[in-house]
């Protein structure tokens, strides 16, 4: 497979949606929860940047300037947090959702000086989220994680140390839904 198709597939809106799908399925969540992350979390964010690329504001569907980044990432925690509002009776889903923005400043905070891979932390930390989720039975979907890491090297969107530092966001989500969930309220089925 090229690597380009597999960026393309793992691309950080695809890979929120499918982890995100598949929580909300697992645990019976409703539509609800569904509509919001599709809308407010996929499709918005990637709407952000085709506009941004049609507009010449991005040179590309990845954002690959750094110095690009800023914009796409504050419209995006924008659409985030509407979603986030739609969800507030949600505790479950709110949590989480909450826990992707603060993750996301993360990202945002670090892109002001330093190029991190949003393909790999957003495939790494929703990972994360799945492996709660489902059980650890499931790490070795971090397996896509490596993976993409290896594509985005490859294709030089990012050097080495871009593409490791995006690797903190794996046990850094983990701890963040297991401090949030076990300790404020245990929702896990």
């Amino acid at each position: 497979m090229k690597c380009d198709v597999v960026s393309a597939i793992f691309h950080p809106s695809v890979v929120t949606f499918v982890v995100f799908l598949s929580v909300i399925l697992y645990l019976n969540l409703g539509l609800i929860p569904l509509l919001v992350v599709t809308v407010f979390y996929s499709l918005l964010p990637f709407l952000i940047v085709l506009i941004m690329k049609e507009l010449n504001f991005v040179s590309d569907i990845y954002v690959s300037k750094r110095n690009e980044r800023i914009i796409p990432m504050i419209l995006a925690l924008i659409s985030y947090v509407i979603g986030l509002l739609f969800l507030i009776n949600d505790y479950f889903m709110f949590n989480v959702l909450l826990i992707y923005i603060i993750n996301t400043l993360i990202i945002l905070v670090v892109t002001l000086k330093f190029k991190i891979s949003v393909h790999v932390s957003t495939t790494v930390g929703s990972i994360s989220l799945l492996v709660f989720v489902l059980g650890f039975s499931f790490i070795f979907l971090y397996l896509f994680g490596i993976l993409i890491s290896y594509v985005r090297y490859k294709m030089k969107a990012h050097t080495l140390s871009q593409v490791i530092s995006a690797w903190i966001f794996g046990p850094l989500s983990y701890i963040e839904f297991y401090i949030m969930f076990h300790t404020f309220f245990y929702v896990r089925t």
